[in-house]
């Protein structure tokens, strides 16, 4: 697709379409979403509102599509426990909610292997800064400090920042 469409370029979907989306994952028809919306969204605009949303890509933030597969999997399990099923059914349904979970499972993982990189990319960062800032000071100050002095100070220093890293990391 060349153009961004609005739906694309929003953040987060609207509340109609967010109501649409939770009614289709009950398996609602778009008449009786119609109906449960008070006649607001002809039955045609929700189909055709729902095909929008299923072609748009990735229109669910994260956060949203952990909320929808939440709302998916109490629905399967509602449908579990509110009538009796055939072996069959149910197994179908608890294999829809074991493969729902999977994905949740694979959407954490990747989540917190993103988030180690972009610390281990920060503290990279951050040590190039301090190294620098301080071969400069080392520079600005090589008449006035004895160098083995100055020495003994960053390791003092580094000590002292390791100590605190320590200290935070063990409070989170």
């Amino acid at each position: 697709m060349s153009t961004v469409t609005d739906l694309q370029r929003q953040s987060v979907i609207s509340e109609i379409d967010r109501q649409i989306l939770q009614l289709q994952v009950s398996g609602v028809t778009p008449e009786e979403m119609s109906r449960r919306l008070r006649g607001t969204v002809s039955p045609a605009r929700i189909i055709l509102r729902l095909h929008e949303l299923a072609n748009s890509g990735d229109y669910l933030t994260a956060l949203q599509q952990k909320r929808l597969d939440i709302l998916f999997i109490r629905e399967m399990l509602g449908e579990l426990r509110s009538r009796y099923l055939d072996v069959d059914h149910a197994k179908v349904i608890l294999s829809l909610i074991k493969e729902v979970m999977a994905q949740e499972d694979k959407m954490l993982a990747t989540t917190e292997h993103d988030l180690n990189t972009y610390n281990e990319a920060i503290g990279q960062q951050l040590g190039r800064v301090v190294d620098s800032s301080l071969a400069y000071m080392k520079g600005a100050l090589r008449e006035k400090v004895d160098p083995e002095l100055w020495d003994s100070l960053i390791v003092e220093a580094m000590q002292h920042a390791q100590a605190e890293i320590l200290r935070h990391q063990i409070e989170a």
